[in-house]
Protein backbone atom coordinates (compact mmCIF):
# COMPACT_ATOMS: atom_id res chain seq x y z
CA UNK A 1 0.00 0.00 0.00
CA UNK A 2 1.70 3.44 -0.78
CA UNK A 3 1.99 5.89 1.53
CA UNK A 4 -0.53 8.88 1.66
CA UNK A 5 1.41 11.85 1.59
CA UNK A 6 0.53 14.39 4.23
CA UNK A 7 -1.38 17.90 3.00
CA UNK A 8 0.20 20.83 4.86
CA UNK A 9 -1.78 22.91 6.83
CA UNK A 10 -2.86 25.77 4.53
CA UNK A 11 -4.73 28.76 5.84
CA UNK A 12 -4.09 30.87 2.26
CA UNK A 13 -7.28 31.00 0.72
CA UNK A 14 -6.93 32.96 -2.15
CA UNK A 15 -3.27 32.78 -4.42
CA UNK A 16 -3.00 35.54 -7.30
CA UNK A 17 0.04 35.33 -9.25
CA UNK A 18 1.06 37.95 -11.84
CA UNK A 19 0.74 37.82 -15.53
CA UNK A 20 0.79 39.29 -18.77
CA UNK A 21 0.08 39.25 -22.46
CA UNK A 22 2.66 37.77 -25.19
CA UNK A 23 2.63 38.99 -28.10
CA UNK A 24 0.19 41.92 -29.55
CA UNK A 25 -2.67 41.41 -27.62
CA UNK A 26 -2.30 44.57 -24.72
CA UNK A 27 -5.32 44.36 -22.91
CA UNK A 28 -3.94 41.41 -21.44
CA UNK A 29 -4.51 40.30 -17.98
CA UNK A 30 -2.34 41.21 -14.88
CA UNK A 31 -3.59 38.60 -12.34
CA UNK A 32 -4.74 34.70 -12.19
CA UNK A 33 -6.39 34.04 -9.70
CA UNK A 34 -7.26 30.62 -7.57
CA UNK A 35 -9.32 30.17 -4.38
CA UNK A 36 -8.33 26.63 -3.59
CA UNK A 37 -4.50 27.39 -3.72
CA UNK A 38 -3.97 23.55 -1.52
CA UNK A 39 -5.05 21.95 -4.61
CA UNK A 40 -3.30 23.95 -6.60
CA UNK A 41 -0.15 22.86 -5.22
CA UNK A 42 -1.09 18.98 -5.23
CA UNK A 43 -1.37 19.38 -8.48
CA UNK A 44 1.84 20.97 -8.86
CA UNK A 45 3.76 18.96 -6.90
CA UNK A 46 2.13 15.84 -8.73
CA UNK A 47 3.12 16.59 -12.00
CA UNK A 48 6.36 17.88 -10.95
CA UNK A 49 6.74 14.22 -10.14
CA UNK A 50 5.66 12.89 -13.37
CA UNK A 51 8.44 14.94 -15.00
CA UNK A 52 11.09 13.86 -12.86
CA UNK A 53 10.42 9.99 -12.88
CA UNK A 54 9.49 10.21 -16.57
CA UNK A 55 12.90 12.75 -17.51
CA UNK A 56 9.83 14.94 -19.25
CA UNK A 57 11.20 18.54 -20.00
CA UNK A 58 7.27 19.44 -19.11
CA UNK A 59 3.96 18.05 -18.49
CA UNK A 60 0.82 19.87 -19.57
CA UNK A 61 -2.52 19.53 -18.67
CA UNK A 62 -5.87 21.69 -18.75
CA UNK A 63 -6.60 23.61 -15.67
CA UNK A 64 -8.74 26.31 -15.24
CA UNK A 65 -8.29 29.15 -12.48
CA UNK A 66 -10.91 30.96 -11.03
CA UNK A 67 -10.43 34.80 -12.90
CA UNK A 68 -7.73 36.27 -15.12
CA UNK A 69 -8.22 39.61 -13.35
CA UNK A 70 -8.33 42.44 -13.39
CA UNK A 71 -12.26 41.91 -13.86
CA UNK A 72 -13.54 41.93 -17.38
CA UNK A 73 -10.56 40.48 -18.99
CA UNK A 74 -11.83 37.21 -18.76
CA UNK A 75 -15.08 38.20 -20.32
CA UNK A 76 -13.77 40.53 -22.75
CA UNK A 77 -11.15 37.72 -24.00
CA UNK A 78 -12.60 34.78 -25.06
CA UNK A 79 -10.57 32.14 -23.85
CA UNK A 80 -9.51 29.26 -25.54
CA UNK A 81 -7.81 26.75 -23.47
CA UNK A 82 -5.93 27.29 -20.49
CA UNK A 83 -3.15 24.79 -18.66
CA UNK A 84 -0.93 24.46 -16.37
CA UNK A 85 2.57 24.34 -17.65
CA UNK A 86 5.20 22.05 -14.68
CA UNK A 87 8.48 21.14 -15.00
CA UNK A 88 11.31 19.46 -12.72
CA UNK A 89 11.21 23.27 -10.46
CA UNK A 90 8.76 25.61 -11.81
CA UNK A 91 5.65 25.93 -13.08
CA UNK A 92 3.03 28.80 -14.68
CA UNK A 93 0.06 29.03 -16.27
CA UNK A 94 -0.54 29.85 -20.18
CA UNK A 95 -4.54 30.46 -21.74
CA UNK A 96 -4.71 31.10 -25.76
CA UNK A 97 -7.61 33.49 -26.54
CA UNK A 98 -9.99 32.85 -29.34
CA UNK A 99 -9.54 34.50 -32.45
CA UNK A 100 -5.74 36.04 -32.03
CA UNK A 101 -2.10 34.64 -32.38
CA UNK A 102 -0.81 35.41 -29.06
CA UNK A 103 -1.37 34.27 -25.86
CA UNK A 104 -1.18 35.05 -22.02
CA UNK A 105 0.92 33.39 -19.24
CA UNK A 106 1.63 34.44 -15.46
CA UNK A 107 5.04 34.82 -14.02
CA UNK A 108 7.21 31.47 -13.75
CA UNK A 109 6.91 30.16 -9.94
CA UNK A 110 9.82 28.03 -8.03
CA UNK A 111 7.46 25.20 -6.59
CA UNK A 112 9.62 24.95 -3.76
CA UNK A 113 9.20 28.50 -2.80
CA UNK A 114 5.44 28.38 -3.75
CA UNK A 115 5.08 25.70 -1.43
CA UNK A 116 6.83 27.46 1.66
CA UNK A 117 4.81 30.73 0.90
CA UNK A 118 1.63 28.52 1.08
CA UNK A 119 2.55 26.84 4.18
CA UNK A 120 4.17 29.60 5.83
CA UNK A 121 2.22 32.91 5.35
CA UNK A 122 -0.42 33.79 7.89
CA UNK A 123 -2.58 35.62 5.62
CA UNK A 124 -5.76 34.39 3.55
CA UNK A 125 -4.23 35.79 0.34
CA UNK A 126 -1.02 35.39 -0.98
CA UNK A 127 0.48 37.69 -3.96
CA UNK A 128 3.02 36.14 -6.36
CA UNK A 129 5.25 37.62 -9.17
CA UNK A 130 7.77 39.91 -9.88
CA UNK A 131 6.29 43.35 -8.30
CA UNK A 132 3.88 41.92 -6.06
CA UNK A 133 3.30 45.27 -4.30
CA UNK A 134 2.45 47.18 -6.86
CA UNK A 135 0.29 44.24 -8.25
CA UNK A 136 -1.70 44.24 -5.01
CA UNK A 137 -2.48 47.67 -5.23
CA UNK A 138 -3.92 46.90 -8.60
CA UNK A 139 -5.68 44.15 -6.97
CA UNK A 140 -7.04 46.30 -4.36
CA UNK A 141 -8.22 48.17 -7.08
CA UNK A 142 -10.39 46.55 -8.82
CA UNK A 143 -10.87 43.49 -6.25
CA UNK A 144 -11.27 45.50 -3.29
CA UNK A 145 -9.18 42.48 -1.01
CA UNK A 146 -7.55 43.22 2.13
CA UNK A 147 -4.74 41.79 4.34
CA UNK A 148 -2.69 40.03 1.53
CA UNK A 149 0.42 39.27 1.70
CA UNK A 150 3.39 39.39 -1.28
CA UNK A 151 5.53 37.27 -2.10
CA UNK A 152 8.10 38.93 -4.65
CA UNK A 153 9.13 35.53 -6.91
CA UNK A 154 11.43 36.64 -9.50
CA UNK A 155 9.58 35.72 -12.00
CA UNK A 156 12.40 34.48 -14.61
CA UNK A 157 10.86 34.97 -17.77
CA UNK A 158 14.04 33.05 -19.78
CA UNK A 159 13.13 29.75 -18.97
Amino acid sequence: MKAMLQRPNIGVERVYIEAYACGEHADGPEWVEFWKPVDLLDTVVYLQRVVQGHRLLEARIPLLPVAWGPEGVSGDVDIGAEALVVTVDSFWLVAYPKHANDKFETRIQDIEAFRVALTESKAQRLILGCSPDELAKRIDHFAGCSGIQTVNSGGNDDL
